[in-house]
């Protein structure tokens, strides 16, 4: 479901015990959400290879974010990468937009036809049909990618291009 007043769409609701804190049976409701577009297209995850430090997260993307950015040009992380692209998104005025974890965007995958509807209610461009970048790190030269044709996470070279959609919760 596309909700204006939080920038996209509506990917996961998970219950919890406080404002946006790990699933538990408490009461508070949280929610993934999805821009309505493509930050890129062609985008590297970054310009070299380093082992980045505490991005290897598979479930949270906030954190590895963060910590892309805080590892800053020394490795590779610069204007135009997919974390510095969804760091700086103010799509849909909005401004706390990171790159999903790998198993965020499995999340998004697995409801991909519901997030189309609310997409296209919004006038939004659809996740297309190929590889989405991720925030979690696999070693020094390749990081986690999801394709959107076959339904699974992959490993990518750093450098090679790929797409990039920012989510919020």
């Amino acid at each position: 479901q596309y909700v204006a007043a939080e920038g996209g769409v509506i990917a996961h609701r998970w219950l919890s015990t406080s404002s946006l804190g790990s699933p538990t049976s408490g009461t508070i409701q949280n929610y993934l959400v999805v821009d309505t577009e493509d930050l890129s297209i062609s985008a590297q995850f970054a310009s070299l290879n380093a082992d980045i430090p505490n991005v290897e997260s598979t479930w949270d993307g906030v954190t590895n974010t963060a910590n892309l950015i805080a590892a800053g040009a020394g490795s590779g992380i610069t204007a135009g990468t997919a974390a510095v692209l969804c760091n700086s998104s103010t799509n849909n005025g909005k401004s706390d937009w990171y790159l999903p974890s790998i198993d965020e965007l499995s999340k998004i995958w697995q409801n991909r036809w519901d997030i189309a509807q609310g997409i296209t209610t919004a006038s939004g461009t659809t996740l297309s049909f190929t590889g989405y970048w991720s925030s979690s790190e696999f070693d020094s030269i390749d990081s986690w990618s999801f394709g959107f044709a076959s339904g699974r996470a992959d490993k990518a070279g750093k450098n090679n291009s790929n797409y990039v959609r920012a989510v919020r919760k």
